[in-house]
């Protein structure tokens, strides 16, 4: 039969285990899973034929720059280097550069990163995207920068994959 002190030891465990998973919960789902990013909107103006594998792309509007840029030719299922670079905020003034992948009008599953800082004003990181198993390729890059003041910047860049490998 259980003593007292074990079955304090015991709840004592539990709770722990329990808050460990509400911390662990909170900070994954603040990481990747909240659409929600607090602050006010200002979705950005790309140019009219912009597209993010030529060279680079950049979105404009209330002083702020979001430029992408992606290899050539970004192929399915297989890592491919993106860069971000913000104008018009310095760097102590971005709280943080995420991104995330959607196909228009089908749904790929949740194609969401965050963008470490490299050097001042540019993030960089690597994607991996699925293949459509409907033989699509066009994707929209959506980038979010946050500012330090809570401000949320939003971009939406077009651009096409090639099949993999």
């Amino acid at each position: 039969m259980p003593t007292r002190t074990a079955n304090l030891l015991l709840a004592a465990a539990a709770l722990a285990v329990l808050v460990g998973v509400m911390l662990a919960g909170q900070w994954l789902g603040s990481r990747y899973l909240s659409p929600n990013d607090g602050g006010e909107r200002v979705v950005l103006t790309i140019p009219a034929g912009c597209t993010a594998t030529e060279g680079g792309c950049e979105a404009e509007g209330e002083g702020v720059g979001i430029q992408l840029a992606l290899p050539a030719e970004p192929s399915a299922l297989t890592p491919f280097p993106v860069r971000v670079r913000v104008r018009g905020l310095t760097p102590d003034q971005v709280a943080w550069v995420r991104m995330e992948f959607e196909m228009v009008g089908m749904d790929m599953g949740l194609n969401r990163l965050t963008l470490e800082p490299r050097e001042p004003g540019m993030w960089a990181a690597a994607a991996t995207l699925p293949v459509c198993v409907a033989g699509r390729s066009d994707w929209i890059a959506r980038v979010t920068v946050r500012g330090a003041a809570g401000q949320i910047y939003q971009a939406d860049f077009p651009f096409s994959t090639t099949g993999p490998g």
